[in-house]
């Protein structure tokens, strides 16, 4: 038989999968069901060597076959023009699709690293799947504090991601250029979104809900790889340029950096000095030894009854004064730095309500 041929089941019994009527194309190498049909592999592997040993016949057959429990009467013949035109169609819109993905992996190859680490199908399922909204120069596309409801991807010019900082001055942390994602972490973790992001010249940025991307997730263990990758690589970085920034002793703004990941970031990086915290006329310093918390001063206060009432400062001035801090200094906290963080955690959570 030459071109596509079409098996269609007239009888069937003690199969679960095929039923009576089912049809199924054969196009070369590939065989695929028509319309609501399912593939029975074990009636498909009994049917093929028949269908393989006549396939220069120029009409059709019928044959019975038995595999296992499924035992079936089928016909073999040429498919329909309407078949081998849904075959051709289906193998253009393929190509389509590979060519399209093709073009979408190499565009995004030079222009960003979030879609780039992404299979180029799993990437063109995604574009697919989202809206597309334009924006001018200066425009805001996220605000500030907002919940985390959406992904949004660059698709075409820059944003620049922007935190305003306590005396309403602005501070461009990081420009996104095509191909790159923003809003993930708020809309992963459900914080509100830690800084605005605005369109830096005229820009295209796709979205798409919280709901879509779950779903996008649920099905594509290569695109949860790559947003788990993705999180633990912005924490990093987050935690390197703090690091950076105490480092060089230099005066830095909770608005900027919570006062728990500073913590987080000296514990860490293991340093020893003292974290002086300002805010709204009060001083509190915290000393550190190899990263371990071990004093704590905030007015009458000291301890972890201290710590645990800095930790919640929203806002103020910080600055991290590397010096040595000897065992004869005495040791208010006998917690575990990563015990204080948590329970900092559980009443800032609590505060919140």
């Amino acid at each position: 038989m030459h071109g596509p041929l079409v098996i269609e089941i007239l009888t069937v019994k003690g199969c679960q999968v095929a039923r009576q009527g089912d049809r199924w194309l054969v196009d070369g190498c590939e065989v695929r069901p028509l319309a609501s049909a399912k593939l029975c592999a074990a009636l498909l592997a009994a049917v093929l060597p028949h269908v393989r040993a006549h396939e220069n016949d120029s009409g059709g057959m019928a044959l019975n076959v038995v595999s296992g429990t499924c035992l079936a009467q089928v016909t073999i013949k040429p498919a329909s023009d309407q078949d081998a035109e849904l075959t051709r169609t289906r193998y253009r819109m393929t190509r389509r699709l590979e060519q399209g993905a093709q073009k979408a992996g190499e565009r995004l190859q030079e222009a960003g690293p979030f879609l780039t680490r992404v299979p180029p199908e799993v990437a063109a399922e995604l574009v697919s799947a989202c809206t597309t909204k334009r924006y001018r120069d200066g425009e805001l596309i996220l605000e500030e504090g907002a919940p985390g409801e959406r992904l949004y991807i660059v698709g075409d010019g820059d944003v620049e991601v922007v935190r305003r900082t306590e005396d309403n001055s602005e501070t461009v942390l990081v420009v996104l250029g095509m191909g790159e994602c923003f809003g993930e972490m708020s809309l992963l973790t459900g914080e509100p979104t830690s800084a605005a992001v605005r369109a830096r010249g005229n820009a295209a940025v796709l979205s798409m809900s919280k709901e879509t991307l779950e779903q996008h997730l649920m099905r594509s263990p290569e695109l949860n790889r790559v947003f788990s990758k993705l999180m633990a690589d912005r924490l990093r970085l987050a935690n390197r340029t703090i690091e950076s920034e105490l480092g060089r002793g230099i005066l830095g703004k909770l608005s900027m950096i919570s006062a728990v990941d500073l913590v987080q970031t000296l514990n860490a990086s293991r340093r020893t000095g003292t974290l002086v915290l300002s805010s709204r006329g009060q001083e509190a310093r915290v000393n550190f030894r190899d990263g371990q918390v071990v004093q704590a001063e905030l007015g009458d206060l000291s301890g972890e009854d201290a710590f645990y009432a800095l930790i919640a400062w929203p806002d103020g001035d910080f600055c991290f004064e590397t010096h040595e801090v000897g065992s004869g200094d005495g040791r208010q906290i006998a917690t575990d730095t990563m015990g204080l963080l948590m329970e900092s955690m559980r009443r800032l959570d609590e505060l919140k309500r």
